[in-house]
């Protein structure tokens, strides 16, 4: 029911995606979702920049994408007047982000990935590597990783 009722704010969503209470989608226009996703509880993601999702995606409670940031460059003008600088976030298949997660501006995720609770993405990840932290740093590969990425 709730992605008919945002496919009405022109965002794109994969038939079998659940988006759960209190999501916050900001400039949905900008979001495309992949089929079969599951949006926990809390979760917020902000289209300005573009966003997209794949297919198969897991979202635990109350992660944040975001993928626009204040500019702060000059000191004789407040932050808040300086404007936004937009970048677009890429996230590919069957990947698993954990509660709490928070995803910056720019970032691209590859397929398989598993991001650890709490975790703060602030490069991007390559496929089926599992990230944790603050900022988010490799701590593996998932089991058969290395056969997976050669037959691509």
């Amino acid at each position: 029911m709730r992605a008919a009722v945002w496919r009405l704010f022109c965002m794109r969503i994969g038939s079998g995606t659940q988006l759960l209470g209190g999501v916050v989608i900001l400039c949905p226009s900008g979001v495309s979702i992949g089929k079969r996703v599951t949006v926990n509880v809390g979760c917020r993601f902000d289209g300005n920049g573009g966003l997209t999702i794949g297919d198969d995606v897991l979202f635990g409670p109350n992660c944040q994408i975001l993928t626009a940031n204040h500019r702060f460059s000059r000191h004789d003008i407040p932050m808040k007047y300086q404007g936004i600088d937009c970048k677009s976030v890429e996230i590919g298949n069957d990947v698993w982000f954990g509660v709490n997660v928070i995803i910056l501006p720019g970032i691209r995720i590859g397929d398989g990935v598993i991001i650890g609770a709490g975790a703060v993405v602030t490069s991007d990840i390559a496929p089926f590597t599992i990230v944790a932290g603050v900022p988010a740093r490799p701590i593996g590969l998932r089991e058969g990783a290395q056969t997976q990425l050669r037959s691509q």
